[in-house]
């Protein structure tokens, strides 16, 4: 691209022909270099102080029973909602009969987090430690590095659970578990069954391709159905694609309760868990950054006795039926007409809606998914 035709574009055009921009476009970016020096330089800190107290020569043999979940405590950074992690990993190995203690990734303070983090393993042995929502060589500092990991597989004598969230992108194998491969772990893919990671992987790697799981009848629920249609997710980044349905979806009409706020400003979880157990159907759109995944929300949908109706996708494919457990759309225009034709005969949206939850209830439950988690583990 030549000068000529960079100074021919729109953003070109808009930062140099209004000082105020162009001053605002250079705060900004030196704010965000400020930003990662800072981050930069307390990563160093940190990392440098769990290297330090990871060299403990002591070497547990014995284990407590404990199961050590380091994960967030919090939804986001800006919300007192709690992390649905708790209720997906805390509350269903507490119903399997464990015991949990935590170690929260947003909740380690300014200094000192890996310091206290092997403390808490040297003190409690438990005898699992899982890690969900861990970030690959990152500058939080509560995050401990490859090398503290190794140590404590080591020296403590337990085993390593990583939990991932979402790993459909054709780089998250390189940069996740290839990378953690010198550690003898298991890795568990929460919306992932069909392991479509764009490439094979090694023949020694524990990884499991698995769904979300919840406590059967505490959190999500069938209600009274008054809820014709649902909608809540978000539209921003790689989302953007779902905007054009829901437009759709208003301008045709459909009585539906739509929910299309950010991370920070989302309905609170009471809320989200009430909303799906009034509904009759739920909308999903199962395309992530680049491949479908099969997302938390079927799981939920299903808890709630709501029809899941979703882009068509093998992943969802592999675990229920499409027709008979769920139902499936191609484009807008099939959501619609799907969506009109169910309202229209709510006897077969409602037995598709049993149907779907008998089978995870049956088939994808809290006891199955820990079964294979602990045995691949072993």
């Amino acid at each position: 691209m030549n000068f000529t035709s960079i100074s021919k574009n729109s953003r070109f055009k808009k930062l140099f022909n209004s000082q105020d921009y162009f001053k605002a476009a250079i705060l900004y970016r030196i704010q965000r270099l400020l930003g990662h020096l800072f981050d930069l330089f307390f990563s160093f800190i940190e990392h440098t102080l769990g290297y330090l107290v990871s060299l403990d020569w002591r070497t547990t043999t014995k284990t407590s029973e404990d199961i050590l979940v380091c994960r967030n405590q919090k939804y986001s950074l800006r919300s007192n909602e709690d992390s649905h992690e708790k209720f997906q990993i805390d509350d269903t190995l507490v119903k399997y009969g464990c015991k949990v203690i935590n170690f929260y990734w947003d909740q380690g303070g300014f200094f000192g987090s890996q310091i206290k983090l092997w403390l808490l393993i040297c003190v409690a042995k438990p005898k699992i430690i899982i890690f969900s929502s861990y970030r690959v060589k990152s500058w939080d500092s509560s995050h401990p590095s490859r090398l503290f990991i190794e140590r404590i597989r080591k020296k403590k004598n337990t085993k390593i659970i990583f939990i991932w969230w979402d790993t459909c992108s054709d780089s998250f194998y390189d940069t996740h578990i290839s990378y953690l491969k010198s550690i003898d772990s298991t890795h568990v893919l929460m919306e992932n069954p069909m392991l479509d990671l764009s490439v094979k992987p090694d023949l020694d790697s524990k990884i499991l391709g698995l769904y979300s799981t919840f406590v059967e009848n505490e959190l999500l629920y069938p209600r009274k159905k008054n809820i014709e249609v649902s909608f809540i997710g978000r539209l921003g980044n790689y989302r953007s694609y779902r905007r054009e349905y829901i437009e759709f979806l208003m301008e045709s009409n459909v009585s539906a309760y739509i929910s299309v706020f950010e991370k920070e400003n989302q309905v609170s979880n009471d809320k989200y868990f009430e909303i799906l157990g009034r509904s009759k159907i739920v909308i999903n759109f199962s395309f992530s950054v680049d491949k479908h995944q099969f997302k938390g929300r079927p799981i939920e949908v299903f808890h709630s006795g709501a029809m899941l109706l979703e882009t068509y996708n093998k992943q969802t494919a592999s675990l229920f039926r499409d027709g008979i457990d769920y139902v499936s759309f191609k484009d807008k225009y099939d959501m619609v007409d799907k969506i009109k034709y169910y309202s229209l005969h709510p006897e077969e949206a409602e037995k598709i809606a049993k149907s779907g939850r008998d089978r995870m209830l049956a088939l994808y439950n809290l006891n199955v998914f820990w079964d294979k988690v602990f045995q691949a583990n072993n």
